[in-house]
């Protein structure tokens, strides 16, 4: 990593390192807290119809 950054120093200004940031490679780190769900229509239409699920009116 160390090859592909330079120093450039523009007159009458600090130091500023280049960086090569194409060639860096940062470490990926995750985790899944959800999943989606994808319940059958026929369930839906059994809780709509039994009260367990209110559809409110706006």
């Amino acid at each position: 990593m160390a090859n592909h950054i330079r120093n450039v120093t523009p007159l009458g200004d600090e130091e500023v390192q280049d960086l090569d940031e194409l060639s860096e490679v940062l470490p990926a780190s995750f985790s899944i807290t959800s999943y989606g769900a994808d319940y059958p229509v026929d369930g839906l239409v059994k809780r709509l119809a039994s009260g367990d699920i209110v559809v409110p009116r706006l």
